[in-house]
């Protein structure tokens, strides 16, 4: 069984917390929603706090501790709560090679930790930031996508060079398998790379490279039928790529 479910809240300390139920499930917080910086957009009422619950609060430490397990990456994606649950996972985090996290970039909810504050205990921690693999925008009238970047998923992964200097061959074969579904390429090319430079050819290295030269020329024909949509659509309104992701 390659699945566990844990029906406590992750938090920094164990105990009981409340949670903040909001009009629409998906923006319940443990934060209390910023409704100043809501009624800006559209449909601010879905941060309407509807009922306040108390559930008992667990730390990844803690789950780590009582289960046995290590965890070789990480997805967190609770309003507002996901710096938190990192400082809960302080131990654990030694055996982390790529962590996924919901970052904002203003307060959705009050006095919630932002980007730069996620993003300096990950530096802090030897994570570095890879890519903002998903950005969500938010205009005046309706959330078509489109307008002020509010929040995005963030990729933090441990540089691949300290992972072919100091990783086991186990560690090194998940952290290719990482950038396989993220389809780093190119941190497949530094880690082959790195391994050259400390351990020389090996087959291992070999078929990193071969793995990472074939995502990059997938990406690369990806890119390339991107940028002429892009300059198609820029004929139509030269100022579109501000606001085109890929």
């Amino acid at each position: 069984n390659s699945e566990r479910l844990i029906t406590k809240a992750l938090w920094n300390e164990s105990g009981e917390i409340s949670l903040n139920l909001c009009r629409k499930a998906m923006n319940s917080s443990i934060y209390v929603p910023n409704s100043d910086f809501a009624k800006l957009f559209p449909d601010s009422s879905r941060f309407d706090i509807i009922e306040w619950i108390n559930l008992p609060c667990t730390t990844i430490d803690a789950v780590t501790k009582n289960s046995g397990l290590q965890f070789d990456a990480i997805k967190l994606d609770i309003q507002g709560s996901e710096l938190n649950a990192l400082i809960g996972a302080e131990k654990s985090l030694t055996s982390v090679l790529a962590i996924e996290v919901e970052v904002e970039f203003y307060e959705l909810y009050r006095n919630q930790p932002l980007f730069d504050d996620v993003f300096s205990f990950l530096k802090s921690h030897d994570f570095d930031l890879i890519d903002l693999i998903f950005l969500y925008r938010w205009s005046a009238r309706k959330i078509t996508g489109l307008g002020q970047l509010i929040f995005s998923d963030a990729l933090f992964m441990r540089p691949p060079e300290k992972i072919a200097s100091m990783g086991t061959e186990s560690e090194i074969r998940k952290y290719a398998s990482i950038c396989v579904i993220y389809r780093r390429g190119d941190l497949l090319a530094r880690l082959a790379s790195a391994l050259e430079r400390f351990n020389g050819h090996s087959k291992l290295t070999n078929t990193i490279s071969e793995i990472g030269i074939a995502i990059e020329k997938q990406n690369l024909r990806a890119l390339k039928f991107y940028n002429l949509a892009s300059k198609v659509i820029q004929v139509i309104n030269p100022y579109a790529r501000a606001h085109m992701t890929h």
